[in-house]
């Protein structure tokens, strides 16, 4: 079976649990990489926020790997003004998945807030097999990594049961 995680990550956190449940599961790993990020400082969450909260769309720097190819496809975002990144967002308006199994996990450092539902939205004609919420990852890195690989294992048992 083909799996496919694909996030955007700021300051880290997503990547860490990004790159565990590739590794755990072997699956290769797309990062999203706005063409115009948002600087990594004191105002990155105003800035984040309202992008999120206006729901952006930037420009994407382009990728080789072809999601549709994939039977799993896990998505991860962090939580920005209770709702994905703007990364994500431009994302999943450009594929359109359609009929697709899908793992969704998000990191904060709050609340997670209408997160998983803004994402659902998008992907109405697909399966969502589960969703994760892990509060800052990197500062429990060993038990988050095996929460995380225990939660991408049962999302491949779910495809492999239907």
């Amino acid at each position: 079976m083909k799996k496919l995680v694909i996030y955007y990550s700021l300051e880290g956190n997503t990547h860490f649990l990004a790159e565990s449940i590739a590794d755990c599961i072997n699956a290769d790993i797309l990062r999203l990489k706005p063409k115009k990020d948002i600087k990594n400082n004191k105002l990155k969450y105003l800035i984040g926020g309202k992008q999120a909260s206006t729901k952006k769309k930037p420009e994407l720097h382009s990728y080789d790997i072809n999601p549709t190819e994939y039977e799993l496809i896990i998505i991860g975002t962090p939580v920005w003004a209770f709702n994905m990144t703007p990364a994500v967002r431009s994302f999943l308006h450009k594929e359109h998945f359609k009929n697709k199994k899908i793992g969704l996990f998000i990191t904060n450092r709050g609340g997670s807030g209408k997160t998983f539902e803004h994402i659902k939205k998008l992907l109405l004609d697909n399966d969502i097999l589960g969703t994760l919420d892990i509060k800052e990852p990197i500062k429990g890195q060993d038990t988050q990594r095996q929460v995380a690989c225990k939660w991408a294992q049962e999302l491949i048992d779910k495809v492999n049961d239907s």
